[in-house]
């Protein structure tokens, strides 16, 4: 009789579905503004398995979801992301889908990818639920500094603001700036 821990059981029998690739979901999509983001296993730098969903912008419908484990990308969970999203990008041009804009979290790495490999050809922007975030995080680590106190009942409207400004702009750089 062979015995065997369940890691390496487990390991064994979904060896072969490690990299899943759900298949094109929507081959009547020829064109489309991606948003996709992505889904670790476990929070920080211990991450296993990176799923990362995209949708269709227009439709609201999910294109196609990959997962990836950390040994296809040196066992480094902060790369997952960005193999995630290299994945996705050859598999929409495979399909022959023109992306016309790309939409993502500020993952540095999606952001250095994205310029480095696809400037001014498709252009890549930022999830406003992501900025309004960060913006609030930032806001109460002002907040916490002496002197700033004041600062802490406002952070709420503050966020509220710039929601409206991302929603009223319509995607406009310079209406967003006059706005906020």
């Amino acid at each position: 009789m062979c015995y065997c821990t369940t890691t390496a059981f487990l390991l064994h029998v979904f060896e072969p579905l490690l990299v899943v690739i759900m298949p094109f979901n929507y081959p009547h999509v020829r064109s489309c503004l991606y948003v996709g983001d992505a889904r670790n296993d476990s929070p920080g730098h211990s991450a296993m398995f990176c799923t990362y969903v995209v949708m269709d912008h227009e439709t609201l419908s999910v294109v196609t979801i990959i997962t990836i484990d950390k040994r296809h990308v040196g066992k480094k969970s902060p790369n997952m992301e960005k193999e995630c999203l290299i994945r996705v990008m050859a598999l929409l041009a495979h399909e022959n889908v023109n992306v016309t804009e790309v939409v993502t979290d500020a993952h540095p790495q999606i952001t250095a990818y994205m310029r480095k490999n696809h400037p001014r050809v498709i252009p890549h922007s930022y999830d406003v639920w992501h900025g309004a975030k960060n913006l609030g995080k930032r806001l109460n680590k002002a907040a916490q500094k002496a002197g700033c106190e004041e600062l802490r009942p406002w952070i709420k409207h503050i966020v509220n603001h710039f929601w409206f400004c991302c929603r009223e702009a319509d995607g406009s750089i310079h209406k967003l700036q006059g706005l906020w």
